[in-house]
């Protein structure tokens, strides 16, 4: 059933069944003057808005959601008939990530007599996604109270595992270790071994980043347990510890551990996207692009078929960045209007900043450098918006670290109280937080001429009322001093009185009898001075924090830009306090800095260029163009704005241009094409530039004369290679030379004639090819033939030689580069056959394979190793020239061809290792012949 007819049907639903509702009097219970909704009735109900949820499509949602509403305002006579329309109605907020309203829906269900403790359970885990700790922690407390009075020490269990969560995330360790090691002792007494498991599970999760190590074997001890009791939460944690695996760089564990995962666990279709996608993640780090799209779009069904919205994009995302590194412009930019639909329609902000980093790295793939930029704009202004938004959650979770060390003792006594004195705490405790809260409204400052407005009138005694013991100062210390952000307390006069690590590091400072009591203000300089002291005298002065403001820091290693945001704290009645936290936006700014640069270089850069740069409009008229464009066409500006292109451009090249114009707005690619008319030689490139519709609404033209440039540097490089070739003719001809003399020496004058006369016919032949850049390959083996021949007898005839041809070659029609082969065969005579003791053999065989010509040269020599060791130390060992010389020809040879000619070196071994010979294998492409 498609989406649109789910949708038809749930709408026709929703009409009929208020009328059935109507006609079932029968179903409806009278009792105390109250309509209560009949037990087979509610549960028909849920039945229906159960499966219009499983559409999961947002006409469903809200279809699901009007019903769940209607269903609650009446009464249900059954509570867990009502519980379960309850824990629907939060199931269905959760999946639209819609945490606020689901606070609001639990806290009116309070309001209204629901005292469940499950109700609190799910206020937990809502303040803990909207980064209210504090009430999180409450809300898990009061359930665990409420699970004690019923006592259901399984509830306990569970919500105790909840605290471990919200404490690790906190980075309050001993707390969450207490609360593991209390839920461990209780699981165990009890028997209950799912919460067992979930201790370990969220124990071991709050260790992921601090201490991996630790992480991984509190999340292994937990699956032990769970394979023989719970395969759901074996496959649970299985992802996390897939997740180790990559994290520390273990990819083949990985893959073995998402292998077990898919064979065992096909349940939740969530669940078994995520390890899709982390096997994606797998692939993507091997450079395996077509594995990584196979399982991101394995985890995309997934994702639809659960109607996820945030998961679905990130899929759209991750398949958007994937077909863009295979160069699938089109594919990426589909996937990206998949996820713009979805990602602007739920705000989240990790995904509007994953989504418009995906489109500058698009726009700046197809060369559409003005859309790239603003794309990078929005992503520096979400970036903030997230910095501003860590900043404050920084700041909630140490204000609720300070909260939580007041309340630890008073909960232990609370939790062994009676019903009376827990009321009466609550009440205290209520107290004294509306006191400390009251108390920044009532305090009253008076100016001072020389020094910092004092405090006049303080109310309480902060310390003494929240019983602030030394051990809760540590650990309140503690918690400051392992945190991400720099942090420090300033006393009244701005003087710093306790500093973090990441402070110190930010500040350059170490030592610490050189960094307290030093004003925080003297470690800026200037302006950036003048505004840490304005921001210190407001806070004092107002009593209220300033957020967020940037400033400059010069040390003695480097520059650094801070984000700074103060806030009053008071620790005792007699002192003032400033809480400063520092976060380093240095690269945040260079970026700005650089896009700015960018830009600038780039306006100006268009208007230097020697190339011709154009916007051509969809209908062909001219949007813009650079000075060298205008130039070359010959006309003024304002006979050229607006006018016709193709209209304005010689004859010869218009039909061209006009195909590759209709090309790239048709197939919004780039195109590149060389133009040649007559002599002269253009590069031509087009580049669409694509809307947020999707539609190419112009064209940038870049067309630069490539004439002069392309005939200098073939001329230089045909020069390069007839030099080349003159080093290598005089080379063979000094050895020729030598081995003449030697002859003529030991009176052999037959042999000198006879070594004479193929010297002679050789050197014409090589004169003659020195003349061509191309042979045929009969010209090239009647040379080697003769070379050959003048070797043999210049080494006493140790070693004989043959030629093999492949006859499905023309070698009279094939042309090649001359003397390719010869380097290699007299590095094969000269250090692999004159050092052995026996006969050595030299076979070339010519061969076609495809549309390559193969040059096949294979010795019996002693092998490179061992001449290399019998060179080695030896300053007369000949140094081989002509191998250095073959590569500098190959490279100006391979320069202009679209395939190369290549070569490979192999060495032959034996069947016990020993070295037998050497073969060399040249390829030569068609292209060539």
């Amino acid at each position: 059933m498609t989406p649109n007819s789910r949708f038809l049907v749930s709408l026709f639903f929703l009409l009929i069944i208020p009328f059935g509702v109507m006609a079932e009097d029968s179903q409806v219970v009278e009792e105390n003057g109250q309509h209560l909704i009949s037990d087979s009735l509610v549960v028909e109900s849920l039945r229906y808005i159960d499966s219009i949820s499983a559409i999961h499509t947002i006409e469903s949602s809200k279809i699901a959601e009007t019903l769940l509403n209607d269903l609650l305002s009446k009464p249900i006579s059954n509570k867990n008939l009502a519980y379960q329309a309850i824990s629907q109605k939060l199931v269905l907020l959760q999946n639209l990530s819609r945490h606020t309203d689901a606070i609001d829906f639990l806290n009116k269900l309070i309001l209204e007599g629901y005292r469940d403790p499950e109700i609190y359970v799910g206020l937990a885990k809502e303040y803990h996604f909207n980064n209210e700790y504090s009430k999180s922690i409450s809300s898990s407390q009061e359930a665990i109270l409420s699970f004690q009075k019923k006592g259901n020490l399984q509830g306990v269990a569970d919500a105790t595992n909840y605290l471990i969560v919200t404490y690790g995330e906190l980075g309050m360790f001993d707390e969450a270790r207490e609360y593991f090691n209390k839920n461990l002792k209780l699981c165990n007494k009890i028997g209950y071994n799912i919460g067992l498991i979930s201790a370990y599970q969220e124990y071991g999760e709050s260790y992921v980043f601090n201490n991996p190590d630790l992480s991984f074997e509190l999340l292994k001890k937990g699956k032990e347990i769970a394979k023989s009791i719970s395969e759901a939460k074996s496959c649970q944690i299985s992802i996390y510890l897939i997740r180790y695996y990559i994290n520390t760089n273990k990819i083949s564990s990985a893959k073995s551990a998402v292998k077990e995962f898919l064979l065992k666990c096909t349940e939740g279709k969530i669940r078994v996207s995520n390890v899709y996608t982390l096997m994606a993640h797998i692939y993507s780090l091997e450079n395996n692009i077509d594995s990584t799209i196979f399982y991101n779009n394995l985890a995309l069904d997934l994702r639809k078929q659960s109607g996820n919205g945030k998961m679905i994009a990130n899929s759209y995302l991750n398949l958007s960045g994937n077909y863009l590194a295979k160069n699938e412009v089109i594919k990426a930019n589909q996937y990206l209007d998949k996820a713009e639909s979805i990602v602007l329609r739920i705000k989240d902000p990790n995904m509007l900043l994953t989504y418009y980093k995906g489109r500058e790295r698009y726009y700046e793939f197809i060369k559409d450098y003005k859309t790239a930029y603003l794309f990078s704009q929005k992503e520096i202004e979400q970036s903030k918006i997230m910095t501003n938004k860590r900043h404050h959650s920084v700041l909630a979770k140490l204000n609720t670290s300070f909260e939580i060390q007041q309340k630890n003792v008073l909960l232990e006594r609370e939790l062994e109280n009676r019903k009376a004195k827990i009321r009466l705490f609550i009440f205290i405790l209520i107290l004294v937080l509306l006191l400390s809260s009251g108390a920044y409204l009532i305090y009253l400052y008076r100016k001072n001429k020389f020094s910092y407005l004092k405090l006049v009138n303080k109310t309480i005694n902060i310390e003494e009322k929240l019983s602030i013991s030394d051990k809760e100062r540590y650990k309140f210390q503690a918690v400051f001093e392992y945190s991400v952000t720099g942090i420090l307390v300033l006393d009244k006069n701005g003087t710093i009185q306790y500093a973090n690590r990441k402070s110190k590091e930010l500040l350059d400072s170490r030592d610490e009898s050189h960094f307290l009591c030093i004003p925080f203000a003297d470690f800026f300089e200037g302006e950036n001075k003048i505004s840490v002291e304005e921001a210190l005298l407001n806070v004092f002065m107002e009593n209220k924090a300033v957020n967020g403001f940037k400033v400059q820091l010069i040390n003695k290693k480097s520059l650094h830009w801070l984000d700074i945001s103060c806030a009053p704290l008071v620790f005792k009645e007699d002192d003032d306090n400033v809480l400063v936290t520092l976060i380093d936006v240095t690269q945040e700014v260079i970026n700005i800095g650089r896009e700015q640069e960018q830009k600038q270089e780039l306006q100006t850069l268009i208007n230097s260029v020697t190339e011709s740069i154009l916007f051509i409009q969809r209908n062909g008229k001219i949007k813009a163009l650079n000075k060298t464009a205008k130039s070359r066409l010959g006309l003024k500006n304002k006979d050229l704005i607006g006018a016709s292109y193709f209209d304005i451009i010689p004859k010869a090249v218009r039909k061209k241009r006009i195909r590759m114009f209709d090309k790239v707005v048709l197939e919004k690619k780039p195109l590149i094409e060389l133009e040649m008319i007559g002599n002269n030689n253009n590069l031509v490139s087009m580049y669409p530039n694509i809307n947020a519709a999707g539609k190419v609404d112009y064209v940038s033209e870049f067309v630069q004369d490539i004439t002069e440039r392309r005939i200098a540097e073939e001329r230089i490089d045909n020069l390069k290679q007839r030099v080349l070739r003159s080093q290598m003719n005089p080379h063979f001809i000094f050895n020729s030379l030598t081995s003449i003399q030697s002859f003529v020496i030991r009176n052999d004058a037959a042999m000198a004639s006879q070594y004479l006369n193929s010297f002679a016919r050789l050197i014409r032949l090589i004169l003659e090819s020195s003349r061509h850049d191309y042979i045929s390959l009969k010209s090239e083996i009647d040379i080697l033939n003769y070379y050959l021949e003048i070797q043999k007898m210049r080494y006493s005839d140790n070693f004989v030689f043959s030629f093999e041809i492949d006859p499905a070659l023309d070698i009279e029609r094939i042309k090649i580069p001359p003397m390719l082969a010869q380097p290699f065969i007299e590095n094969s005579i000269e250090h692999g056959i004159q050092h052995l003791e026996k006969k050595g053999e030299l076979n070339i065989k010519f061969v076609k394979e495809e549309n390559h010509l193969m040059v096949e040269l294979r010795d019996n020599g002693i092998g490179r190793e061992a001449s290399s060791k019998m060179n080695k130390g030896n300053i007369f060992a000949s140094k081989s020239l002509s191998t250095e010389i073959v590569n500098d020809r190959l490279l100006a040879l391979n320069k202009y061809s679209k395939d190369i000619i290549s070569y490979n070196i192999i060495d032959l071994k034996g069947e016990k290792n020993e070295a037998i010979g050497t073969q060399v294998i040249i390829s030569i492409p068609i292209d060539y012949f």
